[in-house]
């Protein structure tokens, strides 16, 4: 959470184009915003695969405005 925080002020600063998050999960996601973020995160990288889809976290983040970053 600080860490993001932190990247919240280098933006503000110029100093960054776009902030983004790793494996972030809805409830993840909740805590951040909740925590005090004030940017919403343009991109979340999260892992799908046949046998991990995680069809509600990605209409989740879909519906947020947040692109998917998918490794397999």
């Amino acid at each position: 959470m600080a860490a993001y925080l932190e990247l919240e002020k280098l933006q503000k600063e110029g100093l960054v184009r776009s902030i983004g998050v790793s494996n972030y999960t809805p409830e993840d996601y909740a805590e951040l915003m909740a925590g005090g973020a004030t940017v919403v995160p343009a991109v979340n990288q999260i892992e799908i695969n046949p046998f991990l889809h995680r069809k509600d976290a990605v209409e989740f983040f879909k519906g947020k405005g947040i692109l998917l970053q998918v490794s397999e």
